[in-house]
């Protein structure tokens, strides 16, 4: 077999296969930017773990107020922030822990 075929035969595969690689990979990154990714916060479960009973009700303020820093630190590192009690569904993994 000649050199030059064999050469064709196994760069021509390569190089389609990077090139579609390459476009999929810039398709995928701009719609993935385009998306904000989503952490869905839980402040029900939250404060129930937290406060103590017969907390006042300042105590359980400073507990409202860490929640809304964690929502305002996620919503400045790019995330989209929801209230769990506002979700109908959604998987544990985007759950984010104030």
């Amino acid at each position: 077999m000649d050199k030059k075929l064999l050469a064709l035969l196994l760069i021509y595969p390569l190089a389609i296969g990077a090139g579609t690689f390459y476009a999929c990979y810039n398709l995928i990154k701009g719609e993935l930017a385009s998306r904000p990714p989503i952490a869905v916060i839980d402040e029900a479960t939250f404060v129930q773990e937290n406060l103590k009973a017969g907390a006042t009700t300042q105590e359980l303020e400073k507990l409202l107020v860490r929640s809304e820093q964690a929502a305002s630190t996620l919503t400045e590192n790019g995330f989209l922030v929801l209230r769990k009690n506002q979700v109908f569904s959604a998987p544990a993994e985007i759950e984010a822990k104030p």
